[in-house]
């Protein structure tokens, strides 16, 4: 399974030269949590058959008021197929700290080995540096 980058009017995915996988949330929608989702499964399917780490910076600068509960439906079947992936870190980038309290408490309980952090919007330089340091060899 290959990584699909490009835009919708819902999602930005990308892949930078680093390595790391960057994903722009453009609308607080359920079409938005379901693009999201169907990317993170491409990346985890990717290194789950390579074993590469996985770093991947989430912006969500744009799309305040996702369906939270929404996206947890989704995600916890998926975060329950790949429980063995190798090391990964994701960044996620929001000044909502409301949003961020609530996505912290519910990632806690999912069953992966991902290692999460958040960050400001004006700390995506700090962010990307801390993904990057997981893939220098």
């Amino acid at each position: 399974m290959a990584f699909t980058v490009g835009e919708t009017p819902n999602l930005i995915s990308r892949r930078l030269d680093s390595g790391v996988y960057y994903l722009t949330l453009l609308k607080p929608t359920r079409a938005a949590v379901d693009e999201w989702t169907a990317r993170v499964e491409e990346i985890w399917t990717l290194h789950n058959e390579t074993r590469q780490p996985i770093a991947v910076l989430v912006d969500n600068e744009q799309a305040f008021n996702l369906p939270i509960s929404y996206a947890f439906q989704q995600g916890l079947p998926l975060a329950r197929r790949f429980s063995n992936l190798p090391k990964g870190r994701t960044a996620l980038v929001s000044d909502d700290a409301v949003m961020t309290s609530v996505v912290n408490s519910f990632l806690q309980l999912m069953p992966i080995r991902v290692e999460v952090r958040f960050f400001r919007t004006s700390e995506h330089a700090r962010a990307l540096a801390w993904l990057e340091e997981l893939l220098v060899p």
